[in-house]
């Protein structure tokens, strides 16, 4: 049921963060007739950072933004059984988000008492 006041009220909230990880590709292709390479190989490694504004409007409604972005480092890219071959690739991203959507209000359940 939507009350009558819980359209008027508008407020902000942000967020920031970051992340690294492992690059771990499995390489599931044949190149110029040679056995290919299919297991998992660490080949690298990657960076990122966001950040995000949420403006509620009301209780249920909200809008977000959000921006991501980071660079990724793989040097060692397996590509067949032998080992000399091998392939590289660094690379920056960059994303944007917008969201529109509702909260649903998930109140606690009264446990019953013993």
């Amino acid at each position: 049921m939507i009350e009558k006041n819980q359209f008027k009220t508008i407020a902000l909230s942000t967020d920031l963060g970051g992340s690294i990880g492992f690059m771990l590709p499995k390489t599931n292709s044949e190149i110029l007739g040679k056995d290919r390479h299919d297991e998992f190989h660490l080949s690298g490694f990657g960076l990122g950072i966001h950040s995000g504004l949420k403006i509620h409007i009301g209780k249920p409604l909200f809008l977000s933004l959000n921006a991501k972005g980071g660079f990724i480092n793989m040097p060692n890219i397996r590509t067949t059984a032998n080992k000399q071959d091998s392939a590289s690739q660094h690379f920056f991203y960059l994303q944007g988000n917008f969201l529109f959507g509702f909260t649903i209000n998930t109140k606690n359940i009264k446990k019953p008492s013993k």
